[in-house]
């Protein structure tokens, strides 16, 4: 494996990290989990989701929305996600 490809994948993991460690500290209870699990890993609509879990659907909008408060306060201190938010400006895009 060319050595770039394996420092992507460094980074990658790093980042799987970052995450798994935000929903554990997040999550504060089952009904955040399901709602993680059925809308962001899932991808299904709010009203999949409440048949699938039973949960109401404005439960389920609530919650999506702390939770994304949440992991995204939680993600900007983590180093390696900081790493990914503050690029170069060449590297930046230019919008005309």
């Amino acid at each position: 494996m060319p050595p770039d490809e394996r420092i992507e994948l460094a980074v990658d993991e790093e980042l799987e990290d970052a995450v798994a460690e935000a929903l554990k500290h997040c999550c504060e209870d089952e009904i955040d989990r399901m709602v993680v699990e059925s809308l962001f890993m899932a991808s299904l609509s709010l009203r999949k989701a409440e048949q699938i879990t039973g949960i109401p659907k404005t439960t389920i909008a609530r919650r999506r929305d702390g939770l994304k408060v949440r992991l995204a306060t939680f993600l900007k201190q983590e180093p390696s996600v900081q790493k990914r938010l503050v690029t170069a400006p060449e590297r930046q895009k230019q919008y005309l």
